[in-house]
């Protein structure tokens, strides 16, 4: 008889400052910040849990005492937490929670970003290539505001365009991966970015894959102007 795959953990950051946010959300983490009511990450929980992902891993730092009061709300879901004594960055945050992954991959998202695609797909295609990581992409009307993913015709990744002045479609990099866990294992890093100190710096030596998740809502809520904006867009969420 075989046994059926458990779901793939997801590890969500949540352990920024959140500082461009703090003039209008200041008592809570970024990750916990209301919309209608509802704390942003438990929109999260419930997005991914619907989709059938059962297994959580928070990424805390900054006012980390605050989540400890936050997983008591959500007793039907199984979530833990990965705390940092001291900031560790984001690559410093996912390597620091490996330990905590039961899973052979690990999905991770940034806590303060919404997006509405189907994370199974990314899945499927991160494993149909054996990839090391998966950059789950988006088309935006503007991607002045993130910078852009160059791909191949095949998906694969091969550079980043900065952010450019001006405003133009394009894709972006949604902050969401799926990557093995095993990927860090020649690398003695502790306290780094993901993205710049990692990815950017070994994306000849890594399989790098792109799933593209076409014109779906991708909302980050790290400053006033899109926090404000989720009051209102992600209302059936709430």
């Amino acid at each position: 008889m075989t046994t059926a795959k458990a779901p793939t953990d997801i590890l969500i950051l949540c352990g920024g400052l959140g500082t461009r946010l703090q003039s209008v959300v200041s008592d809570v983490p970024k990750s916990l910040a209301l919309i209608n009511n509802t704390p942003f990450l438990k929109i999260l929980l419930n997005k991914y849990s619907q989709q059938g992902y059962k297994r959580f891993i928070l990424c805390t730092g900054y006012m980390h005492d605050a989540y400890d009061s936050f997983i008591k709300t959500v007793p039907e879901l199984d979530v833990v937490l990965s705390k940092e004594d001291t900031p560790l960055g984001t690559g410093g945050a996912i390597v620091n929670a490996l330990s905590l992954v039961s899973s052979e991959n690990v999905i991770v998202v940034n806590g303060d970003t919404f997006l509405d695609c189907h994370l199974n797909c990314l899945e499927m295609l991160h494993t149909s290539n054996k990839a090391d990581l998966t950059f789950c992409l988006t088309k935006v009307n503007d991607a002045s505001r993130y910078g852009a993913v160059d791909i191949t015709a095949t998906n694969k990744v091969i550079g980043f365009k900065e952010k450019d002045p001006v405003s133009k479609p394009g894709l972006i990099n949604t902050g969401c991966y799926v990557l093995r866990t095993s990927v860090f294992s020649k690398f003695n890093l502790k306290k780094f970015s993901f993205e710049s100190d990692f990815i950017a710096k070994n994306i000849n030596n890594l399989n790098l894959m792109a799933y593209k998740a076409g014109e779906c809502l991708f909302i980050d809520i790290g400053i006033p102007e899109s926090y404000e904006s989720a009051q209102t867009l992600l209302k059936e969420f709430t």
